[in-house]
């Protein structure tokens, strides 16, 4: 998996969180959209080797207004993606944090995320 030029895509990738679903391998990582927002995509494999990006990338972007300040040249951002998935339903759920707006790698927010949607 490696980075491209588009949002949700854009110049990095960073702090996956890899989890298997019906045989299907889903990562969630950062990555910069255009505004230099961190921001969280998403991708699948079979084998867990070859990654085909989901064509709604960024799944999450910056909206809360915790999520609006960041250190430096980062505007805002949604970043640092844990995912779980309900052992009965079979729901997506996300937690991440936000950075400090003065100390890189600094969280001053903390969200959670659902999905109801079944990705793929």
């Amino acid at each position: 998996l490696i980075p491209g030029f588009t949002v949700g895509d854009a110049g990095v990738m960073s702090d996956p969180t890899v989890l298997k679903k019906d045989g299907v391998y889903h990562i969630w990582y950062n990555s910069f959209g255009s505004s230099n927002d961190i921001l969280i995509s998403h991708a699948i494999s079979s084998d867990g080797f070859n990654w085909t990006k989901d064509s709604f990338n960024p799944v999450m972007t910056p909206t809360m207004p915790c999520e609006e300040f960041g250190p430096g040249d980062i505007t805002a951002d949604v970043s640092q993606p844990t995912v779980m998935i309900h052992p009965v339903i079979g729901d997506f759920f996300m937690s991440y944090g936000s950075f400090n707006a003065t100390i890189f790698e600094v969280y001053d927010g903390f969200g959670f995320a659902t999905s109801s949607f079944r990705l793929f």
